[in-house]
């Protein structure tokens, strides 16, 4: 037994990019399989709608297990918007940008490749071997990474990841922000959870539950090695996947991290700081 601990033991690394990259990668893997595997039931169960309220609770209890587990490595990011949009404010080391970056998105590839083999043989049944991406009666591509409605131009894309990913972004600057509200850390996870369920409800007509480029942009690749073609990036004349799937999510994390942080906290005070001011005070009081 004792042998097996110091084996185990071995495998122990301290280098804290590792194991901040190890937290994400799992997180991220964690939280787009959720998301993935619960649209993958609609679809290749031939439900005529997607039912965003299951797709929205499901990637919701997702987000929950992956802030759990990363939240004293990593802080459980797991979306690179998020990781970006704090950046900016100063309020994570731009030098560990990249390295969560990659974990990020080398966990959102896994999950895509994870859910492709768990549904390879329904996906083969439903389209019959045929591979189509989008816009058709037998695509499944969709399963893996996000499009726009027939009616959506690029530009309504745009607006909808930068409306919807500033209000996910504005909300979690909420639930974290310890000189607000200071909710309890253990619940926190919970209410990133509610939160990012209500967004995909609320916002899921138009791309669907897009929201993170770390499920977007390696699924998009992914499908596109296992022979769904160019198609996985024509929407939209090929702009929907870069204004869509990765620019407009960045631009709405960093405008709804701002908006918190000049029009709430900025103007809150540390009650901390407070705290210990009235007891300097009662102490001086007393000195006197």
């Amino acid at each position: 037994m004792s042998d097996k601990r110091v084996l185990l033991g071995s495998l122990k690394t301290k280098n804290s990019v590792i194991r901040e990259m190890l937290s994400e990668f799992i997180g991220t893997l964690i939280l787009v399989l959720m998301c993935n595997c619960s649209i993958a039931v609609q679809v290749l169960g031939r439900r005529p709608h997607l039912d965003l309220n299951s797709v929205g609770i499901a990637t919701g209890v997702g987000l929950m297990i992956a802030a759990y587990l990363g939240a004293k490595v990593s802080g459980g990011h797991v979306n690179p918007v998020v990781t970006l949009a704090v950046a900016t404010l100063g309020k994570f080391p731009l030098r560990k940008v990249p390295h969560y970056f990659v974990a990020q998105y080398l966990g959102g590839l896994a999950a895509s490749i994870l859910v492709y083999l768990n549904f390879y043989n329904a996906i083969n049944e439903f389209d019959g071997g045929v591979r189509s991406a989008f816009f058709n009666a037998t695509s499944t591509a969709g399963i893996m990474t996000t499009h726009p409605t027939l009616n959506l131009t690029a530009w309504g894309a745009l607006c909808d990841q930068i409306i919807s990913v500033a209000l996910l972004q504005f909300g979690i600057m909420c639930l974290i922000d310890g000189k607000n509200l200071n909710v309890p850390k253990p619940l926190i996870p919970v209410g990133l959870a509610l939160l990012l369920a209500a967004l995909i409800m609320a916002f899921g007509l138009n791309c669907g539950p897009a929201l993170n480029p770390a499920r977007d942009i390696p699924g998009r690749i992914f499908a596109y090695i296992v022979g769904y073609g160019g198609n996985v990036f024509g929407p939209q004349d090929y702009v929907y996947w870069l204004i869509g799937g990765l620019i407009g999510p960045h631009v709405g994390a960093i405008i709804g991290a701002w908006l918190y942080y000049l029009f709430i906290e900025l103007h809150l005070e540390d009650e901390s700081v407070d705290q210990n001011a009235q007891k300097e005070d009662i102490l001086l009081q007393e000195n006197v």
